[in-house]
This record gives structure tokens, sequence and C-alpha cells, in this order.
């Protein structure tokens, strides 16, 4: 800040100078070297940001008051006694931030800082904003919750009035005890009023019954986070069923539900990025945002760049995207996180992953999946020295937990999808699974305090149900005499060389899947006989998700395929003695949690995920 100080006295020069020392300006005394109030005031109003009278207040006043227009152009001015006793700011003061340098010049002379404006003394805020995405938002602080109407959080109002118009706008906070509570993290719903049966009744008796049956009236906190494509853009207008209607098909819940952005939660009309956006401002609010529960930091973010390239009035486009952050919001988080403390956890949710995995034949690798590595480094650098920052995504339909390699405090949890392959297992398979196996589900954190644990949990099956078996025996006889998988072999075109999918698997040889590993911080065991077998991770597709649904989708559709399966990070196998042994699996968790089963031989291959 540019400052210009003037004393009247030569006391109150010393006082200008020694201010000066803390926040740096030029120093002049009315009556010296030519410097009369008059001109002094004239000159510096138009040329310094703040100007300092050190003198009667009266004196200053008089001065200013034939200069002064607009609180967002007036410079800030403030007024100091000569001896140091009293610091008062006359003008701009949140604006031009009189009320702030008075509180530096006090502290750095040992006066009192003498606040009057509306806006400290009853909070309200000035802010001044081109309100080109059309709302305000607040940023709900700790120990506070925001009202929410029909499970939708009310932390965001709409802007009516043009730029120049000032707007009072409320918001309401409630204080609440929440220092513990239970995060429920869930991803691509994707409710377009299609399918059958229908994917709004999947949802309502699977997901969202489960949700309210077992959180609705529970005592303590619980918070869910949407990560996006909670709507399907294709299907908006053709089948009448965007945001709103999704909205409603969540409005049972009793706990806050927050949302980010996803691809297909874009208008397909849209021609731009900022004007598909504009339907989920109007219904969820801003597409970025932070707030605070508990002890953690959110920053709910948007790195879904829509092109939409052909796209326009009545006409859906391509309803292609970027997957980046842009500038404007990375200087916003940047900006966010100047209040946070380094120690605080901080929890990221956006849609598009940061990373995927890749297979050299051997493991996993870790590689990147937003548009580059430098759109990776953009975000991830913005945590550089807090302590914990968990990142949440959606978008691929898969369970992936991933550590970042250049970040090290940053961890990645990709979560797989509510609607499992876009609702159509229920139709093919009666089951719902992604396309690495895992069932449809959702994410749960415990938060205590700053410690975070985590858990996946399949809907509509016991949160200990954390992996699937498979006895590759008994899959590979049903791959080779189920009429429809030698049926869809037999058509060729998007099953063409699938018959191979389990030639290379050994005799006796049994597949686990567990679904929501995490590398290097999971264990799983398998013993036959009291002796322990050897298990290596391996790069196959789920035997349930491929016969369940590739198969019937491929015959259903004339030999064409969409959405299949695709290679597993998460599969694990081991050879037996024997096609008849009992087996022992045994998969602990990072936080010691273990899960078991006994895997008596052989077992019937099912597409039933409770057999």
């Amino acid at each position: 800040m540019n400052c210009a100080y003037l004393a009247f006295t030569a006391k109150g020069l010393a006082l200008a100078q020694q201010l000066a020392q803390t926040c740096p300006g030029s120093v002049s005394r009315c009556g010296l070297g030519g410097v009369t109030l008059a001109g002094w005031t004239a000159q510096q109003f138009a040329a310094a940001d703040a100007l300092v009278f050190v003198g009667a207040a009266g004196i200053a006043v008089r001065a200013i008051a034939p200069h002064c227009q607009s609180k967002a152009t007036d410079p800030a001015v403030v007024v100091l006694d000569e001896c140091g006793r009293f610091a008062i700011p006359l003008l701009s003061g949140h604006l031009g931030g009189a009320n702030d340098l008075a509180r530096r010049l006090a502290k750095a002379c040992g006066a009192v800082p003498v606040i009057t404006t509306a806006t400290d003394a009853n909070g309200y805020y000035w802010l001044a904003s081109d309100k080109r995405n059309g709302l305000a938002f607040v940023i709900q602080p700790s120990g506070y919750e925001v009202p929410t109407d029909k499970a939708i959080p009310q932390f965001w109002h709409p802007c009516t009035g043009s730029a120049s118009t000032v707007e009072r706008i409320d918001f309401q906070l409630q204080p609440v005890s929440n220092d513990d509570f239970t995060l429920l993290v869930a991803t691509d719903m994707h409710l377009a009023n299609r399918n059958t049966p229908k994917d709004y009744t999947q949802f309502a008796d699977g997901f969202v019954k489960e949700l309210t049956d077992t959180y609705n009236n529970t005592s303590s906190k619980v918070y869910c986070l949407n990560l996006g494509d909670f709507a399907w853009d294709q299907y908006w207008y053709v089948n009448k069923w965007a945001i709103p209607e999704c909205k409603k098909a969540v409005e049972s819940f009793n706990f806050p539900f927050w949302s980010v952005m996803g691809n297909h939660d874009n208008d397909p009309y849209g021609t731009s990025d900022f004007a598909a956006e504009t339907p989920y401002r109007e219904e969820l609010g801003p597409v970025y945002y932070s707030m605070n529960i508990g002890k953690v930091h959110f920053l709910m973010l948007d790195n879904t760049v829509y092109l939409n390239n052909g796209g326009g009035p009545g006409v859906i486009g391509d309803r292609s995207y970027k997957k980046y952050f842009t500038q404007q919001q990375l200087d916003w988080i940047r900006e966010d996180l100047k209040y946070v403390d380094k120690s605080t956890p901080i929890v990221v949710g956006f849609h598009c992953p940061v990373y995927t995995y890749g297979w050299n034949g051997t493991s996993l690798t870790t590689n990147i999946s937003m548009d580059s590595s430098a759109a990776v480094s953009d975000l991830l650098g913005c945590f550089d020295g807090y302590a914990s920052v968990n990142v949440v995504t959606g978008h691929t339909h898969v369970n992936r937990n991933m550590q970042s390699p250049a970040f090290a405090n940053v961890y990645e949890h990709n979560v797989a999808a509510v609607c499992g392959t876009w609702w159509w297992t229920q139709q093919f398979g009666k089951n719902n699974v992604c396309t690495d196996g895992s069932p449809a589900g959702y994410k749960v954190f415990t938060v205590s305090g700053t410690d975070l644990k985590w858990q996946f949990k399949a809907t509509g099956l016991p949160a200990e149900r954390q992996f699937m078996t498979y006895d590759m025996n008994s899959v590979k006889e049903y791959w080779a005499t189920n009429t429809v998988v030698q049926k869809a072999i037999e058509l060729g075109k998007d099953f063409a060389g699938r018959g191979n999918d389990y030639s290379g698997v050994g005799e006796n040889e049994v597949f686990v899947n567990v679904w929501s590993h995490e590398p290097g911080k999971w264990n799983i065991s398998v013993t036959e006989n009291g002796k322990s077998l050897d298990v290596r991770q391996v790069w196959r597709r789920d035997p349930l998700h491929t016969i369940s649904y590739d198969a019937p989708r491929c015959v259903a559709n004339g030999g064409e395929m969409t959405f299949p399966s695709g290679y597993t990070p998460h599969m694990f196998a081991a050879m037996a003695s024997s096609a008849s042994s009992t087996l022992e699996i045994r998969v602990t968790d990072r936080f010691g949690n273990t899960y078991t089963e006994t895997m008596k031989r052989p077992k019937t291959f099912s597409t039933d995920l409770n057999e």
C-alpha cells in the first residue's frame, strides 16, 4: 500500500516518521517546504493508496470532503492524534483498507484502533464484484453449519442486481459440535430417467435407502460429498431429467449433501464452459468453494473444462471437455489456503482423477490422468507444506488408491461409482458392479478431530465385505460352456479376442479382487491346509463383470458393447495344490481391520454378489 503522511505539528511529524517505518510512504509537514493542506490533499487523494493525517480529525475531515466520490474508488484515510493514542479510519474502511491500516498503525505506536464501520460492528461485509457468477457464498467456519434445504447446504445466494448495484445478502450460521463426524464420499450417480429398471429407481432402492436407514437418525454428525456426474448431460432434454430432478432424488437425506460438478453436469446446449455451468450454479451453487467441517478444511473444485463443440440453443454438442484447473481457480485456491494452518488436514474434492494405474508387466505404475503433468503440479503445488492432503475423485467408476509420486503429502482416493456401470448390470446380471469388479458403492471416512480413517462401503453389502473370490477352475468352465458367452465370442466385433481372457490362468488358481486395496498399505494372505500360498498381483479383467455384463450386453447389441471390463489394479492370484481344498483368505487394511473368507472349493461361479 502506497501511504502518504501529513503532520500538522513537530510532534506529529516525529510520529509520522515513526509510522512510516512500519507502513512505508512519503512524510510531509503542513506549512513546511511549500506544503499546504489543500494542495497536499488534492495531490495525494489522486496518487496515493492511503492518506494518513497526524493531528486533529476535524482538519482532516474538512480537507478530504471536496474529494470524496465513492467507496469503490476513494483511497483509505486514517487520522491519528499527535500523541499516538488513537488511530481512526475516516474513509474506505473495508474496500480501501483503512480499517486494516488503522490496526497496523495502532500496533506500531501503541494506539487504540477506533473502528466504527457497520461491517465490523454488525458483521456486514462490502465486496466489490462484477457479479460474473451471479452468486455469493460464505466459507463455512469451524464449529458452525449453514442450514440445509432438502439436504442442499444453503451457503450461497444469487445476486440479482447489476455490478453497480449494492445488494445485501445474509447468511445464517448455526453453532454445532462437529469435531467428530462421518463423511460419506459418493460419485457418479448418473441419473437420467433411463434403463431397465430405471436408474432413479435403482438409486432410490439402493443408495438412498441405505443412507437414509443408516444415517438419517444417527446422533453423530454426518456429511456427504457428491463428486460429480450427478446428472447425465446427454439425456437432459430428451428425457427431461437434469439437475433439478437429481436434487429431488436426495431430498430425503437429513444431512448436508455438498456437491462438485462433473463433466456430465454441464448443459449440453452450452456454447462455453461458463455458459454450460449456469444451470449447475443456479441449482447447487458455485463450481468451486471451500468450507470447514470440524478441524478439517475442505476444498471443492472443478477440473472439467467443457468444450462442447457444436453446441448451441436447442443443439447438443459433442460434450467434449478438458481436465485441468483454470488459472483463476488456482489463484483462488492459493488465496483460500493463506488462512489455513499448515497442520490442518485438507480434503480436496473434484471429479476427474489426478492419477491412474498402468502395468509394466510385473507391477503397477502410477500415471498422470489429467491433461498434463503441469496441470497436476499446478494444483498439488498449492499444498506445499501441508501435513496431510487427501484428494477424493470420481469419474472412472472404479476403485483406485494412489500415493502421489511427486508430492509426499498427497494421497488420492479415486472412488467407485454409485451407478456401477451406468446402471446397466442390474438389467443383464442382476447385480450392480463397476468395470473393475468393485460393487457400486461409496467411501466412508470416520473423522475424529484431525484423525481420518476410511473404508469402502459396497451398497447393499455389509461393511465387512471388502473383496470377491473366484475359483478359476469354475470360472473357466463357465466361460467355456455358457451359451451367452459363447454367442458373444462367436459374434466377435467388440468381443473379438475375448475368448482368450482366461487362457493363461493355471489349473487350481484362485483370484481375489480386493476392491479398495491400497498398495503398500494392505496385506493379503491365502492359506491352504495351514500352509501359506504365494500371493501375487495380476493384471486381469474381473470375472463377475465380464460374465454378467460384457457377454450379455454384447449379445443383446449384436456384437457391440459399451463400458467393457477394464484391467483391475487390485486383483491377486494364488495357486492351490488341488481343486477341492479349502482356502483361508485373510485381508488386512491399513488401519488394522481384518476381513476373512473360508473358501470351500470347488466354488461354483455365480453372478450374485451375495453368494
